[in-house]
């Protein structure tokens, strides 16, 4: 099946084009964008919008998608104030989930990107990998049809971002899954990632180029390693016990970088031996959410981050708005000297 098809796309953000005539199928249910993704992840967001052409995820429209898309964007604004755990359970209200079920999804999730152990710490006081974990954990936990993560391995070094790449894969589990990823050089998490993805999609210069992942030695290295006792999908060296999804490795708070873990071996049997169809239907019917709920848990949780940056956008846009009516009035003041500022 077709899992992510653009016809003679142009892309559009309002003041300039992302992408011009992009067309490409690619099928599922893995599949791997290297290059320049952002214009297709922003368009999924609503940042950016078709001037022309379609984009289609299962043959949806993004507008149509609903909670059968699970989007994790490269690292949006967070209120750092919150820990994971309220950070998820928050995600998990706006699809639709009531409370308390909203935290049981959330606490499911958190298990198996495996930040259990930091699951009520603040945000602010985790790295960068942590960080990426718990975005990752808001979009899947809905259970969507498709998750789609926006380059969530940029930036990580090679242990957390193989430890990353078992969380991505234990969170899409029998769905589907989008990911981009900016680096596929030799021996690195994204080219062990490619390597296991249905289709590979390389963008570069404005041209899409499809192709069948090859079957490499990393690839053959995974495969095999997937018929070896489970360990969580992560590689021993990080500690991964293997009854239960693994703890992250311990991480400094500036970048999120192990601070003792020896390098790890990449393999990912989680993600790469992934041969499950696309489901037909959603895995979990969210329940409705009476606006009463929604209120309630506004109260407790307090208000999502892009409200929170959108308040103050309106507060200076109201500020400017006055102090350039009171130039006005001042200027064309009758008997009064135009003053200069």
């Amino acid at each position: 099946m077709t899992l992510l098809s653009i016809d003679s796309a142009r892309i559009t953000d309002g003041h300039r084009v992302l992408a011009e005539s992009l067309t490409f199928e690619a099928r599922g249910p893995r599949v791997v964008l290297l290059g320049d993704a952002a214009p297709i992840f922003a368009t999924l967001a609503g940042r950016a919008r078709l001037a022309t052409g379609t984009l289609c995820v299962l043959g949806m429209a993004p507008s149509e998608l609903g909670t059968a898309l699970g989007l994790a964007p490269r690292d949006p604004p967070l209120m750092l104030d919150l820990s994971p755990r309220e950070h998820t359970t928050w995600s998990a209200r706006l699809a639709g989930i009531p409370s308390p079920q909203a935290e049981a999804e959330a606490d499911r999730v958190l298990s198996l990107a495996g930040l259990t152990s930091v699951a009520s710490k603040p945000l602010r006081t985790l790295g960068l990998g942590q960080k990426r974990l718990t975005v990752l954990a808001a979009a899947a936990v809905a259970s969507p049809r498709v998750l789609a993560a926006e380059a969530p391995l940029d930036g990580l070094d090679a242990a957390w971002s193989t430890y990353v790449l078992g969380a991505l894969g234990r969170l899409a589990g029998d769905g589907a899954a989008i990911v981009s990823v900016s680096d596929a050089s030799e021996g690195s998490a994204g080219a062990s990632l490619a390597a296991g993805a249905h289709d590979v999609v390389e963008l570069a210069q404005g041209r899409a180029t499809v192709r069948g992942a090859v079957v490499s030695s990393t690839r053959q290295q995974a495969v095999a390693a997937a018929a070896a006792p489970a360990s969580g999908g992560v590689p021993a060296s990080l500690g991964a016990p293997a009854s239960s999804a693994p703890s992250a490795p311990q991480a400094a708070v500036s970048h999120g970088s192990p601070s003792q873990a020896a390098p790890p071996v990449l393999r990912q049997p989680d993600f790469l031996s992934s041969t499950v169809p696309i489901p037909t239907t959603p895995r979990r019917a969210p329940a409705s959410l009476a606006a009463e709920d929604v209120h309630d848990e506004v109260t407790r949780i307090g208000p999502s981050p892009i409200g929170v940056f959108q308040d103050e956008v309106t507060r200076m846009g109201d500020s400017l708005a006055a102090e350039a009516g009171l130039m006005a009035d001042e200027q064309t003041a009758p008997g009064k000297p135009p003053t200069r500022r």
